[in-house]
Parts: structure tokens; sequence; C-alpha cells
């Protein structure tokens, strides 16, 4: 795992020093805000934001140039699209992705063997099954507070609904709603298989299961919640 990690610190060093000259700007399939959604190593599925210390994209916008944020780093490198393929020249090294629908897969990411899956923020209906099952309204079926046992009412509400509302949506944002109060927004990524969040102070773990089932772990200082729910 620390090699994979310090095999893609090198890319994020290459990426950030490598500049090159502007070229002419014309629409292509490729426009728009790509982001890093999963990575594996040997199978094995590694956070993006460990793995970069936050955030990973790469955005197009006309011209022969991809500019990339890796975490703290960002840099400009080039591009072209070559039998089916696009091809990142990241000084002197080539970097090769396959456009599969809204993703765009780099299997062996500078020959370090992890295989990075980047989504075109806005549009994943053709991006695999573990990212694009995601989006959509997700709501609490039941709730378990503290070491009580699960029920399907809670004083105050209306609904069991009411007490978790996550609408994961296409551009890696969630709307959240807790016990009937609005949270806000915050931004949402795949981890090691569970979708992590934190918001408001607190810290939800949200695990998508078979079926449009998932279970979500809350906690904020004392509190602590265990909700199942279903997307609708």
């Amino acid at each position: 795992m620390k090699k994979s990690r310090k095999l893609l610190l090198i890319l994020a060093i290459v990426l950030s020093v490598f500049i090159t000259s502007c070229g002419s700007k014309k629409p292509t399939a490729y426009d728009g805000k790509w982001v890093a959604m999963s990575a594996e190593s040997m199978g094995v599925s590694i956070a993006i934001k460990n793995v970069f210390e936050g955030d990973c994209f790469f955005v197009i916008d006309g011209s022969n140039k991809a500019k990339f944020t890796i975490g703290k780093e960002t840099g400009t490198g080039t591009w072209e699209e070559k039998d089916n393929k696009i091809i990142f020249e990241l000084d002197g090294e080539k970097l090769e992705g396959t456009k599969k629908g809204d993703a765009i897969i780099i299997d062996n990411a500078l020959n370090s063997g992890i295989k990075l899956t980047f989504v075109k923020e806005g549009s994943i209906k053709n991006a695999p099954d573990s990212i694009k099952n995601i989006v959509g309204n997700w709501n609490s079926i039941d709730v378990s507070v503290g070491i009580e046992p699960a029920k399907t009412s809670v004083e105050g509400l209306n609904d069991i609904s009411q007490a978790l509302s996550i609408n994961f949506k296409d551009d890696f944002t969630a709307d959240i709603t807790l016990m009937g109060k609005s949270l806000g927004t915050a931004k949402w990524a795949i981890a090691d298989g569970l979708i992590p969040i934190e918001i408001q102070g607190y810290k939800i773990i949200f695990n998508v299961k078979e079926d449009k089932k998932g279970v979500a772990l809350i906690t904020k200082g004392d509190e602590f919640y265990e909700m199942n729910c279903i997307k609708k």
C-alpha cells in the first residue's frame, strides 16, 4: 500500500511541474471535469482521499491541455486521442486511459499497478455500476439510536424516512437531512467500497448493499445512529 501511494505521489509531482504550450481550443468528446472516484491495487480498493490527500481530477476545455488537481498540487499536461484511447503526455511519460461511457479507466498508472477510474462530472449514466448505482435519493427505513434496538418510528417525525435522507447527485455532491433537519450539501466519493461524508461535525459512513439497500453509520460526539436505507 505504501509503495502504491509513493508511486501516485510521483504522479502528482510530475503533473505539478509539467507545463505545456497552449493549443487552439475546439470542442471534444473529452471536454469537462473528470473526477477520480475509485482506485484499485492488486484487487484491493484504496481510498482516493488517502492516496492523494485530497481531491483528484482533471479538466479538458477544448485545447490539447489537461489541467490536473491532485491533492494540493496543480499542473498541466497534454493529451491526445488515438485508437479509441486517451493518452496523456507527462514529462516524457505516457499515461493511457480507455473511455467507457462517462468513465475513463487507467489500468496501470505510470506502471504502478494501480487502476484509476475517472468519472465525468454531471453525467455518470454509463459509469461503472459501483458508482452509477449510488446516484439517487436514499431514505431510512429504520433507525437505531445508541445501543437501542432498531425502530420504525421516531418521536417528532411524521415518517421514518425523515430520519435520514441522502440525495447523491451526479456532480458528486449530496444533500443530507438528518432527523428532519437539513445538514446542507457535502462532497461524496468512494473509499474502500464505502462512502465517507463529514458535514457539520457529523461523520457518516454509507455502505451500499445489493437491491438498492444501504446502511448508514452516523456519529457526532456521544451521538450514534445506525440506519437501514433504501433507494427510491
